[in-house]
């Protein structure tokens, strides 16, 4: 199963395997809302747009995976892109997603409305987090790097040696502190 959560707390959508289609769920109540067609076999990542217009979704990461944007009021893909995606997030504003390209080896800045490239750079991303401020992305590389992106500007502003193996999770606290957890040896680092 997979799941997110809206900006606003009040909506999830829920996959499940072998169920077709995203269910909406409201938060309020666990009352089951309307369900959206899926546009893949199995989604591995949900992560909603901030205005929760919109829902982006990552398969489960084979040869024919995809990024798929689709409108929640509906159901309808909006655009989708090919590749092994291994994170997605949305930019404060909705209007940009920014993703990790496995096999390629790139960092991607797509437009949200059209899935346009916006901008590409070698990166061996793992994992994304955004700051709570909306300013910084954190990106965790699979060489233990960390990097702190400028959201504006798409500028690398600080990179941080912290392992000799992948960062699996990075995160931001409510006073915007970076943390990183190195799952492989259980380690966090603030």
């Amino acid at each position: 199963p997979t799941f997110a959560a809206s900006a606003d707390g009040k909506q999830l959508a829920v996959t499940a395997k072998n169920v077709a289609g995203i269910t909406l769920v409201r938060v309020a109540d666990g009352a089951p809302g309307k369900i959206l067609p899926a546009p893949s076999r199995q989604a591995q990542r949900l992560v909603f747009s901030p205005d929760g217009a919109s829902l982006a979704i990552m398969d489960d990461g084979d040869e024919q995976s995809r990024l798929w944007l689709i409108d929640v009021r509906d159901g309808a893909v909006r655009w989708s892109q090919p590749g092994v995606f291994t994170d997605v997030v949305f930019s404060p504003d909705g209007r940009r997603l920014f993703t990790g390209v496995k096999r390629t080896r790139k960092f991607m800045t797509l437009a949200a409305e059209s899935g346009e490239t916006l901008q590409v750079r070698n990166a061996n991303v793992y994992c994304l987090a955004r700051s709570h401020d909306g300013l910084r992305l954190a990106v965790g590389l699979y060489d233990g790097d960390v990097e702190i992106v400028d959201i504006t500007t798409g500028e690398i502003v600080r990179r941080a040696r912290l392992h000799t193996g992948k960062v699996e999770r990075v995160a931001w606290t409510a006073r915007d502190h970076l943390l990183t957890d190195i799952a492989a040896l259980g380690v966090a680092h603030e």
